[in-house]
């Protein structure tokens, strides 16, 4: 099981894309990528200015030493200072996790991350078999697919995750659910998840 950390930011005026990810790159060789725990690393486009950092790591605690260590780096704050943070760090358990065994994390360059809440009844446990039937009936065996994932954070905020091959393919790979009437393959999933609380947006990696 992993530990996932979402970063949402703008960069600051007169700061390139060009030079963010060249600030991402040296915190990822300098730092990241030498850190205990860590696992994997996506810088995502999610509009003009606005991006945000998606990290997986092997568990919560070498989440929180990485980002303790962090303050005090230099590629780190060389890094920081590009940027503006949208809303506090977020830290959450992936619930469900499938990934196909052909998959592999490198080959990522878009994404689907929808936030959500569920309805009043609804169980995490109930939520990971949905999760699951939606899967195999809608994704499995798909070209693009590389692994879908239901993340929570400490407040009951889940968010459902596609990690396809461009941003284009996850929102085909979305698409398959239908407009109404949905995918029957999908339909459990639907009824656990309140309508009202919804916020659907695909992303493109840019490092």
């Amino acid at each position: 099981m992993s530990f996932v950390e979402w970063a949402e930011f703008h960069i600051h005026p007169r700061v390139t894309e060009a030079q963010l990810v060249l600030a991402a790159q040296a915190m990822q060789t300098r730092f990241l990528s030498l850190q205990p725990g860590y696992r994997s690393r996506q810088l995502l486009a999610l509009g003009p200015g606005h991006y945000a950092d998606l990290v997986f790591w092997q568990d919560a605690e070498a989440a929180s030493k990485a980002m303790e260590a962090a303050r005090s780096t230099p590629a780190c704050r060389d890094y920081f200072c590009l940027l503006s943070v949208l809303r506090p760090i977020g830290l959450g358990t992936p619930i469900w996790e499938d990934r196909p065994a052909h998959a592999a994390r490198p080959g990522i360059g878009g994404l689907e991350f929808s936030l959500f809440t569920l309805v009043p009844g609804a169980t995490e446990h109930r939520l990971a078999q949905a999760a699951s039937q939606m899967v195999r009936g809608l994704y499995d065996h798909e070209p693009g697919f590389i692994e879908h994932m239901v993340v929570r954070n400490s407040t009951g905020l889940y968010a459902d995750v596609v990690l396809a091959s461009d941003a284009e393919r996850a929102r085909d790979l979305c698409g398959k659910w239908g407009q109404g009437p949905f995918a029957p393959a999908c339909q459990d999933y639907l009824a656990l998840i309140e309508p009202a609380s919804v916020r659907l947006e695909f992303w493109s990696r840019v490092a």
